[in-house]
């Protein structure tokens, strides 16, 4: 058995989040997606009021590419770490996968996938919704894509790292404490 990835097998892997996450996205997305919005509302209208402008920019404007980027790093480590102990400990998902012909170096970049799509989900749809209000532009809409999609490989690949050690789930303290 070899130890490379199958790319056939992860995108398996990943269809059945796909499938899982189509019955929640509203429990999943809507929580996610005005989070930012509050805080942006909060600080950068809100305190931007005090700011003002900074070297002709609003104050808006500066905070608002670093929370989209914010709410993707969040959505994909949540999902490698909360998420990923309970489907092994708990749910015990991947005793279920590892038992096809998917192996777990599979099943784990189909988790990985995931977790960077989840990330584009909610970086970019936030960045969808700061776009009318000139907050971005759609030109720096296309330059922040890849960095949703880096941000959120790196910290899902991070969080899966320390979701494979951790004994106890209390321990994600440690993981959100440090990293975020």
């Amino acid at each position: 058995m070899s130890t490379l990835p199958s790319w056939r097998a992860a995108v398996r892997v990943w269809r059945r989040s796909i499938y899982i996450y189509r019955r929640t996205w509203a429990l999943n997305l809507l929580p996610n997606f005005f989070e930012p919005v509050f805080y942006l509302v909060g600080m950068g209208i809100g305190l931007g009021g005090y700011v003002g402008e900074i070297h002709g920019m609003r104050y808006q404007d500066y905070l608002a590419p670093a929370l989209v980027v914010s709410n993707a790093i969040n959505g994909a480590s949540f999902e490698t770490t909360y998420n990923l102990y309970v489907k092994i400990h708990f749910n015990k998902t991947y005793e279920a996968i590892v038992a096809t012909p998917i192996n777990m170096v599979d099943a784990m970049l189909g988790e990985l996938l995931w977790a960077v799509t989840r990330a584009g989900l909610y970086g970019g749809s936030f960045a969808l919704m700061l776009l009318p209000f000139g907050c971005l532009t759609p030109w720096g809409y296309l330059r922040l894509l890849p960095v949703i999609l880096l941000s959120g490989w790196l910290f899902a690949a991070a969080g899966m790292l320390f979701t494979s050690y951790l004994k106890v789930i209390d321990a994600f303290s440690f993981f959100y404490t440090l990293l975020m």
